[in-house]
């Protein structure tokens, strides 16, 4: 569930403007005492993180530059033909050793020891990003589609 811009800058003008009452130790601005209501709820993905096993269905084509596609099938599975080409390329593909619990930070070093050391492209290492995301059920705080790739563009994996 996502919350509104607006809901969040009306939450928190009454959280500022209660706690100004409270801070101030005015008598008046707290004529009874009430039970504190509950934190308001953090915005969380509409679904739970599941891991999802790769499924067969259906081939993958393979570009010039090693990488191939789809990676996942259209019920959103990962590919199985996707997931044993990638896991028999190279042993070198440090993002599909990690599992469900791995960190944001864990997956983007990962990537970059993959670009850097293995010198696995560009788009090989976003495809196999999202096949080990789906695999391992990995939703991040902040983390779009396109930003493993962003971050790999970029140049944050070199120092």
């Amino acid at each position: 569930m996502l919350v509104k811009t607006t809901e969040m800058h009306a939450a928190a003008l009454i959280v500022v403007v209660a706690f100004g009452c409270v801070a101030c130790g005015s008598p008046a601005s707290t004529p009874f005492r009430t039970t504190p209501s509950p934190p308001l709820a953090v915005a969380r993905p509409s679904s739970p993180a599941v891991a999802l096993s790769p499924e067969s269905c259906g081939g993958i084509t393979h570009d010039a530059d090693g990488n191939a596609s789809p990676v996942l099938c259209p019920d959103g599975h990962p590919n199985a033909a996707a997931d044993s080409y990638f896991r028999d390329q190279s042993l070198a593909l440090t993002v599909l050793q990690l599992g469900p619990t791995a960190t944001a930070p864990q997956v983007l070093a990962s990537m970059c020891v993959d670009v850097d050391q293995a010198h696995m492209t560009y788009p090989i290492e976003t495809s196999v990003e999202v096949l080990a995301q789906v695999e391992n059920g990995w939703h991040f705080a902040g983390w779009t589609a396109s930003y493993p790739g962003d971050y790999l563009v970029s140049g944050s994996c070199n120092p």
